[in-house]
């Protein structure tokens, strides 16, 4: 895949991640960090599929998060609740 060709070769492990706020990231590194302990050998690669596959539209959805969530908390709580 064209996305993935900006990675390491030898990635072990890819965990898939979102910027929506900071919860999936720090799931990911948490996880990262968990297996890393397990064995340090493991090769894991975190990333932000948004970012890698639509650079420039990720931005724009993610300030829109931000936005949703920081100025309309009762919007963002009756589709996530």
């Amino acid at each position: 895949m064209k996305w993935m060709s900006a990675m390491e070769d030898n990635v072990d492990i890819l965990i898939l991640t979102a910027s929506f706020g900071v919860g999936h990231l720090s799931a990911s590194l948490g996880i990262k960090e968990h297996i890393s302990k397990i064995n340090p050998s493991i090769s894991i690669e975190v990333v932000d599929v948004f970012q890698r596959t639509m650079p420039r539209f990720s931005k724009i959805m993610y300030e829109g998060y931000d936005i949703l969530v920081k100025r309309n908390q009762k919007l963002y709580n009756y589709f996530y609740l």
